[in-house]
């Protein structure tokens, strides 16, 4: 699956691009790893919701930053929380990236927050209705305040 996903390195090999550098950044080959965990502005980004999650993690490495921040995490909707929450860092990050190319403008990291807030309230707050778990529902709201 991981190859499927036109980054602008796998775009230039098929020859539909002539470039390969990372619109985010500008600096480095946009490959999957690079767009998503070391690209400055997507490490930016981790940062802003790390810090929104109270989270502490120096290592953001794609090898395990998933697993370190379920470590963190309280219960287990903490750790589905925090899972949703990396989820959608990735997606708006693509998002991000697509408007880059497309409307040649990047979003700033406290949009993408904003962005990524709403989307995890709204995906967990469904979830915790539906299964009637008002002390979830207390944690999850106490992160918007």
């Amino acid at each position: 699956m991981r190859k499927k996903l036109l980054t602008k390195e796998r775009t230039m090999k098929l020859n539909i691009t002539e470039d390969n550098e990372c619109m985010l950044c500008e600096g480095r080959t946009e490959s999957i790893d690079h767009l998503f965990f070391e690209c400055t502005y997507s490490r930016m980004c981790l940062a802003e919701v790390l810090q929104w999650l109270g989270m502490n993690i120096q290592n953001t490495e794609v090898n395990g930053i998933g697993r370190r921040m379920a470590r963190i995490a309280k219960g287990k909707a903490g750790r589905s929380f925090t899972k949703a929450a990396l989820a959608a860092v990735i997606y708006y990050i693509w998002k991000a990236r697509n408007e880059a190319i497309w409307r040649k403008r990047v979003p700033r990291p406290q949009v993408l927050l904003e962005q990524i807030q709403l989307a995890c309230k709204h995906r967990c707050m469904e979830i915790i209705k539906k299964k009637k778990n008002n002390g979830n529902m207390c944690w999850i709201e106490q992160l918007y305040r």
